[in-house]
C-alpha cells in the first residue's frame, strides 16, 4: 500500500523563497509519516494569481511583475532545489507551479512538477487561458 500525503495548506504567498522553506517542512513532515508520494495544489509555488478573476486586467498589472519574478524557471535553482528536497525525502512529488520562460517577454504558465524518488523533476505543460497567462508589460 502507497501512503500518500495530499497538501492543503498555502504558500508563502508571492515569495519563491519561503515557500521552497515551507516545502521542505511540509516534505518533512510527509517523510517522518510514512509517506512515498505528496502531492501540493495548483500554483503553490509562488500562489494563485487571484487577482486576474476580480478586476480589470490593467488594474492587477501592478502584481503581475511580483509574480514574475517568484515564479520558477525551468531548468533552474527552484527545480535543482525541490528535486534535491524530493531525493533527500525520498518522495515521489507532484507541485504547481508558475514558471516563466528565460527568453521570453514576460509570459507565465501554469505547470505541473513531478519528480521520482531518485530522477531530476520534468514538467509537463498544463493549458493556458487568458487569465491563466500574463505579459510584463
Amino acid at each position: 500500500m502507497i501512503k500518500i500525503a495530499v497538501v492543503q495548506d498555502s504558500p508563502k504567498y508571492l515569495d519563491l523563497n519561503g515557500t521552497l522553506r515551507k516545502i521542505k517542512i511540509l516534505m518533512q513532515e510527509a517523510a517522518d509519516k510514512g509517506c512515498q508520494l505528496i502531492a501540493f495544489p495548483e500554483t503553490f509555488i509562488p500562489g494563485y494569481p487571484y487577482w486576474v478573476w476580480l478586476e480589470a486586467p490593467y488594474l492587477g498589472q501592478k502584481l503581475f511583475p511580483v509574480l514574475y519574478r517568484n515564479s520558477v524557471r525551468i531548468p533552474g535553482p527552484a527545480v535543482t532545489e525541490l528535486s534535491r528536497m524530493a531525493q533527500h525525502f525520498r518522495l515521489v512529488t507532484v507541485i504547481g507551479v508558475n514558471e516563466v520562460e528565460p527568453d521570453s517577454s514576460g509570459t507565465i504558465y501554469t505547470r505541473i512538477c513531478s519528480s521520482t524518488r531518485t530522477a531530476l523533476i520534468k514538467t509537463k505543460s498544463c493549458f493556458a487561458c487568458s487569465a491563466d497567462s500574463a505579459t510584463l508589460p
